[in-house]
Formats: structure tokens, sequence, C-alpha cells
């Protein structure tokens, strides 16, 4: 009896260790506009200059830096305390995805394109991007792919996909649109099968500790997916990574709600180049110098 209840112990603590680590195989994002600094492990990573550079755990001895070559400078890295992902583009001639090992500080191409692609996400061996179809020159609407590095699988996702974030159950993206304007807020699971709307009007929304926050506009022309006006009336929601137990956090922002966080948001007041940031929790709002 003792002995399976032994193996019956060693199988849930097994199980509860493998559902840990496939949520701590997202890799983190940094932005050169904003999350500019981040540790994992026994590495330091900072994109606070116009370089992306890696320190050691205490962030001050340099470990290795991406330098800028004949190629267009990424806006997203993204990493773990093992490796680092990024792209490089050539105007006109693709992309190539690099995975740089930080612990021999080699780089080597994952995979590459003729057309220029775009980093959306690694979790694990998956790396997730969108590519912008070409016919005679005209574009199209984006698609959201996933590669797997182990068994060389590359499988769309969804088309018309863009601002695409990983969550620990399901994918994030919303429908692309030629001009900033409310759109369509998607969740699929990472079967990649039946996607759900999660919101109709979005306009930003970012995930942040296993919530999502949906800044979602009143829209006043439909009709007119160009309209700026759309973007006059918005309100920031939090739910669920489902999209259950919806609430809102504030009243009506008069205003382009451009970045979340758990304690804040920072918009801009249509066509003025006036920006200001609101505290969540107490609701005073502040005029900014700038946009960040």
């Amino acid at each position: 009896m003792k002995k399976i209840l032994t193996v019956l112990l060693f199988v849930l603590i097994f199980s509860a260790n493998i559902g840990f680590a496939d949520n701590s195989q997202i890799y983190s994002k940094l932005n050169n506009y904003k999350d500019k600094s981040i540790t994992k492990g026994n590495y330091s990573f900072d994109y606070k200059s116009d370089v992306f550079k890696v320190y050691d755990k205490s962030g001050k001895k340099l470990i290795l830096s991406v330098n800028k070559g004949d190629f267009n400078y990424p806006d997203n890295f993204f990493v773990n305390d093992k490796y680092l992902y990024y792209t490089k583009t050539k105007q006109g001639k693709g992309s190539s995805i690099i995975q740089t090992d930080l612990a021999t500080k080699k780089s080597k191409e994952i995979k590459t394109f003729k057309v220029e692609v775009s980093l959306a996400g690694v979790r694990g061996n998956e790396i997730y991007y969108t590519v912008v179809s070409q016919h005679g020159g005209e574009m199209f609407e984006p698609e959201l792919r996933v590669f797997n590095i182990s068994s060389k699988k590359d499988l769309s996702i969804a088309k018309n996909a863009t601002s695409v974030e990983l969550g620990s159950t399901k994918i994030y993206y919303m429908n692309f649109l030629m001009e900033l304007n409310p759109t369509k807020l998607y969740a699929v699971g990472y079967n990649y099968k039946s996607p759900k709307m999660i919101s109709k009007n979005a306009v930003n929304y970012a995930l942040i500790g296993g919530k999502l926050y949906i800044a979602e506009s009143k829209v006043v022309n439909p009709d007119d997916e160009f309209d700026m006006n759309n973007l006059k009336n918005e309100t920031l929601f939090v739910c669920n990574e489902d999209g259950s137990s919806k609430k809102a956090l504030t009243g009506n922002i008069n205003g382009y709600i451009y970045d979340i966080t758990a304690t804040e948001i920072r918009y801009e007041v249509i066509g003025s180049e006036k920006y200001y940031k609101m505290n969540l929790k107490t609701k005073k709002v502040e005029a900014l110098n700038s946009k960040y």
C-alpha cells in the first residue's frame, strides 16, 4: 500500500511540474518603447538604449550585445534564462529568425523567409510570427503562423491577425485595420482551433498577471472604420483570460488609450498630441510632457 501511495505521489508531483514548466516556457518580450529591462535566471536584459544588451544577474558585467548590421534592427526581443530570439530583416530580401545561446554566446538561424516577417512570441520550441502576403506589390492582411523548431512544422493559426500576445492557455490577437480604430479581439487555444471573440470594439489590450485589460470604444460611426471619432470614447475593462467576469476600471476616457499596465493607463486626446496618465486606483489624471 505504501508503494502505491509513493507512486501516486510521484505522479502528482510530476504532473504539477509539467504544468508549471508549460507556463514557464513563454518567453518574455522586451520592446524598445517599453518593458526595457528584465532579469531571468543568471542574466539581466537591457533595451534602454538603441542596442539590446545582455548582462550578468547583477547587471554590471556585459555578456553580449546584438550589434546593428545591414539589417532592420528589431523592435522586440524574446528571452528566457537560456536563449534569446529576434529577427533579422533585410528590405526586399526577406527575414531570418535568430536564436542565441546565452551560455555559449553563439547564434544561428532557426528559419529563413523570402518575405519579411515579424516575431510575435516564443513558447518552448514554438516560434510565433506574422507575415504579410504580397501580390504584384500590393500588401494584404497579416497572417499569424507558428513554426516548431523540433518537428519543423509550420502552421497557419489565423488570418488578419496582429497585436499578438501569448497567455498561459490561450493566444490573443486583434484583427488588422489599415488605420487605428476599434476592431475585434480574439482568443484561441494552443490547439489553434475554434477562436473565440473576446471583444468586438477593442482599441488596445494587455495581458497582465493572468488577467486581460481591454480598452474598448463606443463606436460613433460603424460604417467608417477610418473615422478617428470612433476612438474618442473609451473605457478600460478587466476580465479573466476567457473573457468572463468583465468589469469596468474607468469611466469614459475622451482619448485613445495607447498604454495599459495593472496600475495606470496612458492616453492621447485625439488630434491634439496631448498625453495623460490615469492612476487606476485613485483615478487621478496627470498631464505628460511626452508619450512615454
